[in-house]
């Protein structure tokens, strides 16, 4: 079923909340190809999957707010939960994506005239504590 992400949520675990959070952007997960091709390969190139993949990156764009942004130092781990809003009315248990990552960029607000302050954040997702996982919701 379809849905919009209206509903979702953003948890870090030493900052907790980053201010009132407009998107998230989950990135994507990416394998690497090796060419295996010889030279007795005919017509198509032969590729296998590599050893590693790489987890990406999550996005966040927050509304600035002094007060109770909490903005963790670049580099800072973080064990980020992600909460879908429920789609299915039946089910009780939200569907989440889960990893750990560190602080890259934060991208402070810009202050301009008739405009909502707005800060950008970007985690490397590290592959290392919390593995990217998504759990579907359930009943």
């Amino acid at each position: 079923m379809a849905d919009t992400g209206n509903g979702g949520t953003l948890t870090l675990s030493s900052t907790g909340s980053v201010g009132s959070v407009r998107s998230l952007n989950l990135g994507e997960h990416s394998l690497p190809s090796i060419d295996s091709s010889h030279l007795g390969t005919t017509n198509w190139i032969s590729s296998i999957p590599g050893d590693l993949a790489d987890p990406g990156e999550v996005q966040i764009e927050a509304i600035f707010d002094q007060d109770t942004a909490g903005i963790p130092s670049l580099g800072t781990v973080e064990d980020i939960t992600i909460t879908f809003p429920i789609v299915n009315a039946a089910n009780g248990t939200n569907a989440t994506y889960t990893a750990s990552g560190f602080l890259t960029n934060a991208s402070l607000p810009e202050l301009v005239n008739n405009e909502l302050m707005m800060m950008t954040l970007t985690f490397k997702l590290d592959g290392v504590g919390t593995e990217p996982t998504f759990t579907a919701e359930a009943t």
